[in-house]
């Protein structure tokens, strides 16, 4: 539809603004129940934001921290409330305050019985190593842990330290 997209171009060089759509970490069932929608791997684009939100179906207001995320390119929104329906710290935001803006993350919804619940998996930065061990060959040779250090010299230095 090129028409659409060139009305589209000329109305943002114009300045008109466009909603951003939310992430949807599951699709509500018409029988009752959240369906799921898999893993979505996010960026934190800005810090979030204290909001008002009015909840659905009691109508009553709520604080909440809203997310400007990046998926796939396209910019999302993402929403969770800062306490609990019992007045306690919401469960997701231990998760989050060691993140930091241009993090990448993982975000999938889940369920344990009747409640469901979010995922939240950071993802290792680029340029991070994690640590690969290298077992015993067919040599007999001794592993070596990445950075060159042998097995048996870490496993010793452990046992020192831990008799002193």
């Amino acid at each position: 539809m090129q028409t659409i997209k060139q009305i589209k171009q000329k109305m943002e060089a114009a300045g008109k603004k466009f909603s951003t759509p939310w992430l949807q970490l599951g699709i509500k069932l018409s029988g009752g129940g959240v369906k799921p929608t898999g893993i979505h791997r996010v960026k934190l684009l800005v810090e979030p934001t204290i909001e008002k939100f009015t909840h659905p179906v009691t109508k009553q207001e709520y604080q909440g921290l809203l997310f400007r995320l990046e998926e796939n390119g396209v910019e999302k929104k993402w929403k969770f409330p800062l306490y609990n329906k019992d007045g306690s710290p919401h469960y997701l935001l231990p998760k989050f305050e060691d993140l930091e803006v241009g993090d990448e993350i993982e975000l999938n919804m889940d369920h344990r019985g009747t409640k469901n619940f979010v995922n939240v998996t950071p993802v290792s930065k680029k340029g991070e190593q994690v640590p690969t061990i290298d077992y015993e060959n067919s040599t007999g040779d001794s592993g070596k842990v990445s950075g060159g250090e042998s097995v048996e010299e870490d496993l010793s230095d452990m046992q020192n330290s831990l008799e002193l």
